[in-house]
């Protein structure tokens, strides 16, 4: 049976050396998922220029055609004026490959998915499945972009053929829309490990994995480790991931001393970040937009208990408290939480076997089964 041809359309930025293509690599992980059961595929996205980097994941395709502009935004006067001449080109070139593709297949939101979600109007016989990796919740404060994006998905007319994949369950569902899950790990990795303990005497092992940049707020995570070091407990924060913020990070870490107890250790492999998991009591994620986090769900994997914010369907992973403690980005209040589990031993032990249990259901498997089902859907 002959396979379908695909075409993607994301603003995720894409790196081009002598190997190959390479992108960040969960995203790439996916993406690698969807092309098993695909056809000949064309991808529209930004090139970026820097070197692959170790959380790098190279895209496992032999016939793939890369269609590459420079990456550009709609934000200030320059950048306005710019791509006053580069989105009519972008436009064209996704209308052309769209009259040739079987499938299509938006990544949402974005600047070039904006193009995108506009160019799909005009192909209501084609067949498209939308991945919209943001917070889809109507309620939640989103640039104006994305409120297009949204508003054009969910309108049957206007996107027509099309199943939209969105995180977590919301009450303005049309039949375009699909609350979907996203996966990390595959079922081998559901192996017995003992269960985790937390004890006031011992040295309470905190971890973030993220960008190092506002919209995460490390130092605020910082700023946790040292309450709490000054309240009396053994801490030990570890950072993963790597960002702007990074030498405002090292520069806090220094100035209060906690060398010994905050690491900051930049970007890790996948392997490197699984075994971190697997030591931590608790995953601090202060993080004010998401969609479905992946570091959510890859800690609570390994009954490492996050500590996070009320975004997005983030209430809804952890049970609304009851696999994981959700909290204001307050630093009296992140504090307060993180003590509580020490108040209750047993019930820290509970939430993380919940915890586990919960994410171990969403290996690479069971998202590639569902994958194969959206593709085998009749448009």
């Amino acid at each position: 049976m002959k396979k379908l041809s695909f075409l993607v359309i994301s603003g995720s930025a894409l790196k081009k050396d002598t190997n190959g293509l390479f992108g960040y690599g969960p995203y790439i992980k996916e993406l690698n998922i969807w092309l098993r059961h695909v056809g000949n595929t064309e991808i529209i996205a930004p090139i970026n220029q820097s070197a692959v980097s170790p959380i790098d994941l190279k895209i496992d395709k032999s016939d793939l055609r890369f269609f590459s502009f420079s990456e550009f935004s709609i934000i200030g006067i320059k950048n306005k004026i710019q791509s006053l001449f580069l989105v009519p080109y972008i436009f064209s070139l996704i209308v052309f490959r769209m009259f040739k593709a079987d499938v299509i297949h938006l990544r949402c939101p974005s600047n070039v998915a904006l193009i995108g979600v506009f160019a799909q109007i005009l192909f209501p016989w084609k067949k498209k499945i939308v991945k919209y990796a943001a917070n889809w919740d109507p309620n939640s404060k989103q640039p104006w972009s994305s409120k297009v994006q949204q508003y054009i998905l969910k309108n049957t007319f206007l996107t027509h053929n099309a199943q939209v994949l969105v995180y977590g369950t919301w009450p303005d569902k049309t039949r375009n829309i699909k609350p979907f899950f996203t996966a990390s790990y595959v079922n081998k990795d559901i192996v017995p490990l003992p269960q985790k303990s937390i004890r006031r005497n011992e040295t309470l092992q905190l971890i973030y994995v993220g960008t190092l940049t506002e919209n995460k707020k490390p130092l605020l995570s910082a700023n946790v480790a040292l309450e709490l070091l000054n309240k009396g407990f053994k801490v030990e924060l570890n950072f993963y991931g790597d960002g702007i913020q990074r030498k405002e990070l090292e520069a806090f870490i220094a100035t209060n001393k906690l060398e010994n107890s905050v690491f900051v250790h930049g970007n890790r492999t996948a392997e490197e970040v699984k075994n971190a998991f697997k030591k931590a009591h608790a995953l601090v994620f202060i993080s004010r937009s998401e969609g479905w986090p992946k570091v959510v769900a890859e800690a609570m994997f390994w009954g490492c208990v996050p500590v996070t914010t009320r975004v997005s369907m983030v209430p809804e992973m952890v049970g609304n408290g009851k696999r994981g403690l959700l909290v204001a980005p307050d630093l009296t209040e992140i504090v307060a939480a993180i003590e509580s589990l020490f108040a209750n031993p047993q019930g820290y032990t509970e939430m993380s076997d919940l915890a586990r249990d919960w994410s171990q259901q969403y290996t690479l498997e069971s998202f590639e089964s569902e994958i194969i089902k959206l593709l085998k859907t009749p448009s």
